[in-house]
């Protein structure tokens, strides 16, 4: 063998080694040419057939290792970064812990409030020297209600001396009205009865009473009349209206009698029930017959519009009459309930 063969088969056992199999049949040298021209076999395709010795095991470019043989360090994991969360989450939770918050504070302010607090009773008391003197005895008395200022079960009397400077008509319808107003002050449930007295204690007769008012009633029909006679105050709204109850002697002529005059019966009384009050009453009035229940009643109006009138009727040996329909028939019923106690003459 020449030394050119030598020389060219030396480099290819080299290339062949060095080189891997799929590269090396891809890589044509000259003595390919060669074995071509003298009609010999290829030797780079012989030389790939033959399995390769690794005869530069530590070589990084001569190594005919494969690459499936050299471990390839993987590369270093990257470090996750950890995703920031979404806004809509901590939202979600802001307004209930708030709200948690501030249900906290109030439960401890409220808890701190009452633990602060002592109650009342557990406040410490000053101390009282205590006296040896008894405690002063409240009466019975004081401890009553205060007592209505006026009987409504039996009369009440009122004061007149017909001696006295006091004793006109004015000075008497002054006083009439001035017990009048405290009984209105009372506001009493049904009318109020009241008998006069004189100075000593003693019942003034109506004829007496009459004489003392200058009423304009005929001797002959007052004569008619008894001593007894009552005087009422009967509420009526916010008014107080009058009416009277004279003892009757003879029913029959009295009966008689003021039908003839009952036209000028209502001026009879006016110096006691109408003058003080502001109300004019004609010198004739015309009267119609009423009745209330099972009684008969007389009655004429005075003035309409103020609503009075002069309202009469007979029971049981008395004549009662008053000013306005609704006081003469509330003192129709205190007589007919025994409300009213008069004395006998």
């Amino acid at each position: 063998m020449s030394l050119l063969d030598k020389i060219l088969k030396r480099d290819t056992a080299v290339a062949t080694s060095a080189i891997p199999d799929d590269i090396y049949k891809s890589v044509h040298v000259m003595r390919d040419d060669l074995n071509k021209i003298e009609g010999k076999p290829s030797e780079t395709a012989a030389a790939s057939s033959v399995p390769a010795v690794d005869e530069h095991p530590n070589h990084p470019f001569l190594s005919t290792g494969s690459a499936a043989a050299t471990p390839v360090a993987s590369p270093p994991p990257q470090a996750t970064t950890p995703s920031k969360k979404s806004p809509v989450v901590w939202k979600k939770f802001l307004v209930p812990g708030l709200i948690g918050l501030a249900l906290i504070i109030v439960g401890v302010g409220i808890f701190f409030y009452f633990r602060t607090s002592a109650p009342l009773e557990n406040l410490p008391l000053p101390e009282v020297p205590v006296s040896e003197e008894p405690a002063p005895e409240v009466s019975s008395e004081s401890l009553s209600p205060v007592a209505f200022p006026f009987s409504l079960d039996k009369p009440n009397y009122l004061v007149l001396d017909p001696e006295s400077d006091m004793a006109t008509p004015e000075g008497i319808v002054a006083k009439l009205k001035e017990t009048g107003m405290a009984v209105k002050e009372a506001r009493p449930s049904k009318p109020v009865e009241f008998l006069l007295r004189d100075g000593n204690n003693n019942p003034i007769a109506f004829s007496r009473f009459s004489y003392l008012m200058r009423l304009g009633i005929k001797e002959e029909v007052l004569a008619l009349f008894g001593e007894p006679f009552s005087i009422y105050f009967v509420p009526q709204g916010e008014e107080i209206r009058m009416t009277l109850a004279l003892e009757v002697k003879d029913k029959e002529s009295l009966e008689s009698s003021l039908k003839q005059e009952e036209e000028k019966i209502p001026g009879w009384f006016d110096p006691l029930l109408y003058k003080a009050e502001g109300i004019s009453v004609p010198a004739t009035v015309s009267f119609r017959s009423g009745t209330y229940g099972a009684l008969a009643t007389r009655f004429a109006i005075i003035d309409e519009p103020r609503q009075y009138s002069f309202d009469y009727a007979f029971l049981e040996g008395w004549w009662i009459f008053g000013t306005s329909k609704d006081s003469f028939r509330a003192t129709i019923d205190t007589l007919i309930q025994g409300g009213a106690k008069r004395e006998e003459k």
